[in-house]
């Protein structure tokens, strides 16, 4: 058995009775892994399982061993028999964590709630469970607790508490021979086997005789008395003739209290003819057994296996020879409680139960005991029935108490006679806010409070009806029950009018001669209700909608009806009220309505005009202008038009084409009427959708545009010259319903922008468009030279600046300092020449000049000369066509004049453009390197300078290229 697991399995079932909480863990420990903590739960097996979940809907605890555990040998506590006692103690924590809205206190005294319940639950002693694990003792020692968890984070929804606990365990020697095997977790010592004591101790006079078992236990005769020592009584043989009683070893009697067993008669292994007894103690020993009692002569001094009663007394022991020593029919067998509640046996004794016993049911655990607590009115606790889940049912000074799952509150106190609570019926009693009184005669107290000393209850019902009183007109003859009668009314008094009067009232009223739908007006005369103008009714129906209302007997000009229609409409629409007629359902004056105006369950007002219901409360998603066509031609539906002028109050259209700024620039819609003819007014569409035109040659979701003949639409987008203006996009493409949503977006002329200005000067041809700063900041028409500014003789370097054509053979050359290079070792590009196409051909010969100076003499400064159809020395990869190196560290100055001969198209000559050479004029042993330059395109002549050393700073202070 795992006592300990053992032990916190007891522990939870106790906590659980309370009720606190919903999660209950045994044996824990707390795991941390980094910033993250966990409870690790064992199952068994070696097995662990990690439990976060500390935030249950209700509560959680767990259980974990807050030390070592210890187990001491107790010298100073001996059994009979030679068993030494030994005492574990657990030392445990109780880790428990409740949401503060499942307490029934303040948050402030939350944890000392929760503490002091758990303390109570599970403290002190458990008779029941100890006979459960076998031990002598069994107590749960409090040991105080915190009001915080500190391996837990802080939630103010909480109430967290850490509850210490002692566990005390008393065990015998046999039981305290643990195996480390078989108690688990348990670090108990390694005791050795256990072995009957006595058989190991040799002291001079005494001797050892039995051999260990229940039946045959140890005993020591000898050395002067004491628990199993030899003692001679005055039990002689010639004492025993005299009464006619013979004693025989295995022979059991009672003296003064104690009870001892003959060991030797006569003739014995002593050496005397004396009888000798040993004392087994006090009482009976639970060793003996009936087999142990002999039967003799039918004397019956000696015991003849009968069963002893519980309660046994001196009286019903015999006196022989005026000593009280013979027992009397006794057994010292102790019958098991099957025995003695088989069918046919009763007694006519109280059966005692010990404090918090009683009956238990086995089958769910009910049990019938005294009751938790005390009322305080005589009746000490009382007797209680509890349920398998704790709830108690309480009996007690004649009054009956329905407690909670604790039997420690009260809900509900019966039967209290006429006796009413009083400010000291309080929640040391047991009440609680909610508990309810009642007296014998059903009244009924509630409590509001429970204040130690000031508890407050309100009557709730009284005992009856005692008296029935009546207000006039109503009569009451009193009492608990009354007559109640109402008189006849007169002309100043209220009561019931007779059969008489009821004759006379009835007689007063005419039938009146009209009809259901007429009123009576001041003179009683019927009269039909006038019109009201505005009447109103739901319409069914999916655009030929139709409508039931009250008294619409004709269309009448002007007359106005409130709609409701039940469903959308999809496009064109009628109204029929009443089966009058379909009449069409427009808006704006004459425009019909399109598929979505009409929206479900939306409510209209329709006035009849005559010829259409115009309907009012339309969303405004079309917008529409009534022009006139100035034209020379009718404009049919769905073609677009531009606005032309205006006349007669009235702005004209003519028919829009892209092929001039005139005819496109202010294109404002589509013709919305069926058509428009030459000097007619009609509706165009601004924006929103016209349906029922031909969009048979497009595609749903195309952008139309304005196209090049007049009227027509295009999904093709106009490009220069034509004049881009965009009308809308293709809802749907059909050739009899097509459907566009029109929203017009006029293109835009360069001049037409507010920050270009290309009118104050006429463009000409080849003028560029570039930015002017000033007052306007503008960007204007400008020609090249006149962005330039410079003279014919100029031209333009890379950098955008003007520089003047060197007289050949000098094609550039420049004497100033460039950028230095300094700080690094890389090779750098310094300065390059844009050497237009064309201008080196085949036969020239290209000479180079260049000229460097170094500070710093860390290193050897190299020069390098490429040409590249690009301004790097990275991309595309340039051609290197000479190499220039100083000759030692130290040199501060490097000069170059090198010649590159241009020999075919594909063919440009240098002398070793690798090799560190300042100049041609030299004997030695290089090279010549053919390169493929193609003078015939721009190419640039590229100067870059490499040092040799971070320290060292290079510059260029001169270079010169010119044509030989």
């Amino acid at each position: 058995m795992n006592l300990l697991s053992t032990i916190i399995e007891r522990l939870n079932q106790r906590v659980e009775a309370g009720n606190i909480f919903d999660q209950i863990y045994g044996l824990c420990e707390l795991s941390a892994d980094g910033n993250d903590k966990a409870w690790i739960h064992y199952i068994g097996n070696g097995q662990a399982i990690p439990v976060t979940n500390f935030d249950a809907k209700q509560g959680t605890i767990f259980w974990a061993k807050r030390g070592k555990i210890s187990v001491s040998k107790n010298e100073s506590i001996k059994l009979a028999g030679c068993k030494w006692l030994y005492e574990t103690k657990f030392t445990l924590s109780a880790y428990a964590v409740v949401r503060k809205d499942h307490l029934p206190c303040d948050s402030a005294d939350a944890q000392d709630w929760i503490a002091s319940r758990v303390l109570r639950l599970v403290s002190g002693t458990d008779p029941q469970f100890k006979t459960a694990i076998g031990v002598v003792a069994y107590e749960v020692v409090p040991n105080g607790y915190v009001n915080e968890i500190k391996s837990l984070t802080a939630n103010y929804e909480w109430a967290c508490v850490s509850i210490d606990i002692d566990v005390n365990v008393l065990t015998s020697s046999e039981d305290g021979c643990y195996d480390t095997c078989a108690t688990g977790d348990i670090p108990l010592p390694d005791f050795l086997p256990c072995t009957p004591c006595l058989t190991e101790v040799a002291v001079d006079g005494i001797t050892i005789i039995g051999n260990g078992t229940p039946e045959d236990p140890l005993i020591a005769i000898g050395g002067g008395g004491g628990g199993g020592a030899l003692i001679a009584l005055p039990f002689t043989t010639d004492h025993l003739a005299a009464t006619g009683n013979a004693y025989a070893v295995g022979n059991i009697v009672w003296y003064l209290g104690n009870v001892y067993r003959c060991i030797a008669a006569n003739d014995s292994i002593l050496p005397t003819n004396a009888t000798y007894w040993v004392n087994l103690g006090v009482g009976f020993p639970t060793v003996q057994q009936p087999s142990d009692w002999n039967s003799s002569s039918g004397n019956n001094q000696i015991l003849n296996k009968p069963t002893i009663p519980a309660a046994q007394v001196n009286s019903d022991w015999n006196a022989v020879s005026g000593v009280a020593e013979i027992l009397n029919k006794p057994s010292i067998s102790t019958p098991n409680l099957q025995e003695v509640t088989d069918v046919g046996n009763s007694t006519t004794n109280d059966i005692g139960f010990g404090a918090g016993s009683g009956i238990e049911f086995i089958a769910n655990t009910a049990r019938l005991r005294e009751g938790t607590i005390d009322a305080g009115l005589g009746g000490n606790k009382g007797i209680a029935q509890i349920c398998a889940v704790g709830y108690e049912l309480k009996w007690e000074a004649g009054r009956l108490y329905v407690m909670d799952g604790n039997g420690v509150l009260i809900r509900w106190s019966l039967y209290n006679f006429n006796v009413t609570p009083t400010v000291n019926d309080d929640s040391t009693k047991g009440y609680i806010i909610g508990s309810r009184w009642s007296l014998d005669d059903g009244t009924v107290y509630l409590c509001s409070d429970a204040t130690l000393g000031a508890a407050v209850w309100t009557l709730q019902t009284s005992g009856g009806v005692t008296d029935v009183t009546a207000t006039a007109p109503l009569s009451s003859t009193s009492g608990s029950t009354p007559d109640i009668s109402i008189s006849q009314a007169d002309g100043s008094t209220d009561g019931y009018l007779s059969s008489t009067d009821w004759n006379t009232f009835d007689g007063k009223f005419d039938v009146p001669t009209g009809s259901s739908t007429d009123y009576l007006d001041g003179t009683g005369a019927p009269q039909p209700f006038p019109s009201l103008g505005m009447q109103g009714g739901q319409a069914t129906g999916t655009d030929t909608y139709s409508v039931s209302i009250a008294g619409v007997t004709s269309y009448n000009l002007n007359d106005a009806y409130a709609i409701g229609f039940t469903n959308a409409n999809t496009g064109a629409s009628t109204l029929n009220i009443n089966g009058l007629g379909a009449v069409n359902i427009s808006k704006n004056n004459v425009v019909p309505i399109i598929g979505g105006d009409i929206a479900a369950n939306q409510q209209f007002i329709a006035i009849y005009d005559g010829t259409n219901f115009q309907i009012l409360g339309i969303a405004p998603n079309q917008m529409f202008a009534y022009v006139t066509n100035a034209d020379s031609v009718t404009i049919n539906k769905g073609q677009p038009v531009y606005a032309f002028g205006a006349t007669g109050d009235r702005m004209t259209v003519k028919l829009a084409n892209n092929s001039s700024e005139a005819t496109s620039s202010k294109t404002i819609g589509l013709v919305f009427s069926s058509s428009i003819g030459a000097n007619q007014k009609g509706y165009i569409i601004t924006q929103g959708v016209i349906d029922g035109i031909n969009t048979n040659a497009f595609n749903s979701g195309d952008t139309l545009y304005v196209g090049n003949t007049a009227g027509s639409l295009t999904n093709v987008l106009p490009l220069a010259p034509n004049h881009l203006t965009r009308i809308g996009i293709v809802e749907r493409a059909n050739a009899g319903n097509g459907q566009i949503y029109v929203f017009v977006q006029n293109g835009f002329q360069l001049d037409e922008l507010s920050d270009v200005n290309i009118t104050t000067v006429t463009p000409v041809n080849n003028d560029f468009l570039v930015y002017t700063t000033g007052a306007s900041n503008l960007w204007k028409n400008r020609s090249l030279g006149n962005v330039l500014g410079g003279t014919t003789s100029q031209y333009v370097r890379g950098d955008g600046s003007l520089a003047t054509f060197p007289a050949l053979p000098i094609l550039y050359k420049d004497l100033n300092n460039q950028t230095a290079v300094t700080g690094n070792t890389n090779n750098n590009k310094v300065v390059s020449v844009l050497i237009p196409a064309n201008t080196i051909t085949v036969g020239s010969i290209v000479n180079i000049k260049v000229r460097v100076g170094k500070t710093g003499g860390a290193g050897i400064t190299t020069l390098r000369v490429y040409a590249n159809t690009a301004d790097s020395i990275v991309s595309p990869a340039p051609t290197l066509l000479m190499t220039s190196a100083t000759s030692a560290i130290g040199n501060t100055y490097n000069g170059c004049d090198r010649n590159a001969i241009v020999k075919s198209s594909t063919v440009t000559q240098t002398a070793q453009a690798n090799a560190s050479i300042q100049t041609d004029a030299v004997v030695g042993n290089a090279t010549l390197t053919n390169s493929n330059v193609d003078w015939t395109v721009n190419q640039y002549i590229i100067f870059a300078i490499q040092n040799g050393a971070n320290g060292d700073s290079t510059v260029l202070s001169y270079y010169e290229i010119s044509i030989k």
